[in-house]
Parts: structure tokens; C-alpha cells; sequence
């Protein structure tokens, strides 16, 4: 089927005329087609590595008193911290010497630095440090990339698994454990900040994105689900004008998936269970 085609026979359920290939087509059709998917497609699994910086220093929370100095030798190649107030830190490497201010309620402090040096924090107003963080591997020359420490980090899924569309499973390790803490919200996979290792991540692919500037494209979607796909998407393209109509073609799709998932599961073996329902 293609998108012209879909167009065609989407209209044809109780509309007069064949509509345009317009953005709010575009829109139904491409919801009505991440719900197929999401319905029918098998999970895949993805497997990657993520690596934590190696963290040769760490300091929880500082509060600096007025007219003090505190000073800290550190070695590595760069550090972070959270700062809350307005001081000065100077940095000390061999004979080079770098003076930076801070000032704000809640910002971040990032430095890159060859291998040791000292930090000496100053300032005639009290200021509070969090999460003072060293770490003894090149992020990178970049002072952006250099990560902030925090109990957790958040990890795009999207980035490692181009096609990802919804977790199946929760995260687990090389040992088919489910990673201790670990959640998932949407694309983003939140993981203990210290974790370092192989993951693995079941989930359901995203299908290919529908588009108007290509008409005659292929839509990626099994076989025996093409015909279901004009009958969610008309009822997507109705839900403003003619909500019961919508509600039919609706219910008219619950109805066949409900065939399809049946089929499947007895073919495979399994207990069906619906989850369906008309998002």
C-alpha cells in the first residue's frame, strides 16, 4: 500500500470526495500507523555498550563562609560541580593560573585539565558546592561534554537504536537481569550515573515516518494488517467532525486487530490477552 493509495481508500469510508494530501491526513495516518505497529510488530532486541567516567575524586556539598578559603588538590582531567551563589574559583596548574567567577542560584561549573592542579574557592558572600566531581578520563576537549554527577542519568534510547519506538521490557545487563533502578520514560532510559556495561533492551520498532512530499512511498506495515490501517486512520481524520462515525471505524479496528492478536497468539502458543484500546 502507499500513502496515495491509503489516501483513496481512507476517504472512501464515508466520505464524498478524496480528501488532500494534507497535514491533518499526514497526522492521522501516522498515528494510525504507530498504533498498528505497536499492536502487531514482534519486539526486537538491542544490544550496547554504556560507559561510565572513571570518577577519581568526588566531594557531596561544601557551604562556604565569608572571607575563607578552601582549597583542594585534584587530579584527573577535568571536574564539574553545582554551585548555588556567587564566589571565585581559581585553578593552579604548574605555573598557569585560572581565575573564573560564578553567580547564580542554581548553575554548573565545568574545567577541563591536563593531570593535577589545585582549586582554591573564595568569596566575600557565602556560597553552597554540590556534587564536586574529578574525573581521570578525557571526556573530551570540550568543556560542554564533561558530565555533571548526579545519582542518576538519563541515556536517549533513540540515539543507540535508530528504529525505537516503545520499550517492551525493562533494561537488563548481560546476564539477563533487569538493571537495579533503571526506568524508562518515553525514549529515555534512566540508569544508575556509576553504571558501565552492556545493555539490553527489548522493544517494539517505530515505523517509518509518513510524508506528503513522497506520494507514491511503500508504507511499512505486515500484509495482513494493511486493511486496518484506512479504518483507524478515518477514524482519525472524523474525531473533530463526526465523533460517533469516528468511535465506528474505531471499533471496527478493535475489532480485527482483536482477530489478528487472537490468531497470533494461538499460532505461537500463548495466552492472548487484549490490551487494546483506542488511543
Amino acid at each position: 500500500m502507499t500513502i496515495n493509495q491509503l489516501l483513496r481508500e481512507s476517504y472512501a469510508l464515508g466520505f464524498e470526495d478524496t480528501g488532500e494530501l494534507n497535514d491533518s491526513f499526514i497526522f492521522s495516518a501516522n498515528r494510525a500507523l504507530g498504533i498498528i505497529c505497536s499492536d502487531i510488530v514482534p519486539e526486537k532486541q538491542a544490544r550496547f555498550i554504556i560507559s561510565a567516567p572513571e570518577i577519581s575524586y568526588r566531594m557531596a556539598s561544601y557551604r562556604h563562609t565569608p572571607g575563607k578559603t578552601f582549597k583542594i588538590n585534584i587530579k584527573g582531567t577535568s571536574f564539574s560541580f553545582k554551585f548555588s551563589g556567587t564566589g571565585t574559583v581559581s585553578i593552579t596548574e604548574k605555573n598557569t593560573r585560572k581565575i573564573k567567577n560564578f553567580n547564580s542560584k542554581n548553575g554548573i561549573f565545568k574545567e577541563a585539565f591536563n593531570s593535577e592542579c589545585e582549586l582554591k574557592f573564595t568569596g566575600a558572600l557565602a556560597f553552597s558546592i554540590y556534587d564536586l566531581t574529578v574525573y581521570s578520563t578525557r571526556i573530551s576537549a570540550n568543556n560542554d561534554s564533561i558530565p555533571v554527577y548526579s545519582s542518576m542519568k538519563d541515556i536517549s534510547l533513540s540515539e543507540y537504536i535508530p528504529d525505537f519506538g516503545i520499550i517492551t521490557r525493562l533494561p537488563e545487563n548481560s546476564a539477563g537481569e533487569v538493571i537495579e533502578k533503571a526506568t524508562v520514560h518515553g525514549d529515555v532510559m534512566r540508569l544508575p550515573f556509576e553504571w558501565d556495561g552492556e545493555i539490553s533492551v527489548y522493544y517494539k520498532p517505530c515505523p517509518t515516518v509518513l510524508s506528503a512530499n513522497d506520494p507514491d512511498a511503500k508504507i511499512s506495515i505486515p500484509k495482513f494488517a494493511e486493511h486496518l490501517l484506512p479504518l483507524l486512520t478515518a477514524s482519525y481524520l472524523w474525531i473533530d467532525d463526526d465523533p460517533e462515525k469516528a468511535e465506528y471505524y474505531a471499533s471496527v479496528y478493535r475489532s480485527e486487530m482483536n482477530k489478528i492478536i487472537i490468531t497470533q497468539s494461538r499460532s505461537a502458543g500463548a495466552e492472548y490477552k487484549d490490551i487494546l484500546g483506542w488511543a
